[in-house]
């Protein structure tokens, strides 16, 4: 059997060489632009710090073994609660719509639910433009926005407390958003459901093409398996088993997860 054009690899983010951060950061620039009022050096060393937190990071690479896609999650552990958080998901625009991203984010879920789940309740924060909201939405049975009313008090107490402890002062709790680095890119309406997800993102966050980001919270369980394996073999279904070219970031759209 033919081995596929790409492997996921899953490292701890201390152990991540310079030159791979390097290669994850021009990646990202590549595909999202920075606040004007963000210098480029203060930036990078912002996400070195972000990617060397990180409890693991799950990379894609190709057979040359160039990075084509990442993701990252950082675990905070309290008793009885497991917080993970994803800060960073992209992949080169070849690669949009390919199972690879979604298989990794499965897999660094799955690897945080079985060393420190057992008597938790567990869940997954992050702070997406709508272009990383809409994996969830299609592939998680409930996903919270801070901001909405009526949410329920585990919930609550999580949007209470952490984000001041993850954003310090780019948290404006008066507007239930943070301030991120970055400009998001368009947003692509592919379906009734996507306009509904957009809905919902701007009642409670109107101003994100600004730059801000919503907190979104998840809860996870082992249902996580069923539907992550089920939403990445839908991708490769649609997208097939690699890329339809070889991998350029310059003047194509990103496949972006968050900021």
């Amino acid at each position: 059997m033919r081995a596929p054009p790409w492997r996921l690899r899953f490292v701890r983010g201390r152990d991540l060489s310079e030159e791979r951060i390097d290669e994850a950061w021009a990646l990202r620039s590549a595909l999202i632009g920075l606040q004007r009022q963000v210098p480029v050096e203060v930036d990078r060393a912002a996400f070195g710090r972000d990617l060397r937190r990180a409890s693991r990071v799950g990379l894609i690479v190709d057979r040359q073994d160039r990075l084509q896609g990442f993701t990252d999650l950082a675990i905070h552990l309290e008793p009885g609660l497991v917080v993970m958080r994803g800060e960073y998901g992209f992949v080169a625009p070849a690669w949009r719509r390919h199972p690879a991203l979604a298989l990794l984010t499965v897999g660094l879920m799955l690897h945080g639910l079985a060393r420190h789940g057992a008597g938790r309740r567990v869940y997954y924060v992050g702070d997406p433009y709508p272009t990383g909201l809409r994996p969830f939405i299609g592939g998680f049975d409930r996903v919270f926005l801070a901001g909405e009313p009526d949410l329920p008090p585990d919930v609550a107490d999580i949007v209470r407390r952490y984000p001041p402890l993850f954003y310090g002062q780019a948290w404006e709790a008066q507007h239930n958003r943070v301030r991120l680095r970055t400009i998001p890119g368009e947003l692509v309406i592919r379906s009734d459901r996507d306009r509904a997800m957009l809905t919902r993102y701007e009642r409670i966050n109107p101003g994100w093409r600004e730059g801000y980001g919503a907190f979104m919270v998840v809860p996870v369980g082992w249902s996580v398996v069923p539907r992550g394996l089920a939403a990445a073999l839908r991708r490769g279904r649609a997208r097939g088993a690699g890329p339809a070219e070889a991998p350029d970031a310059a003047g194509a759209a990103p496949h972006c997860r968050t900021k």
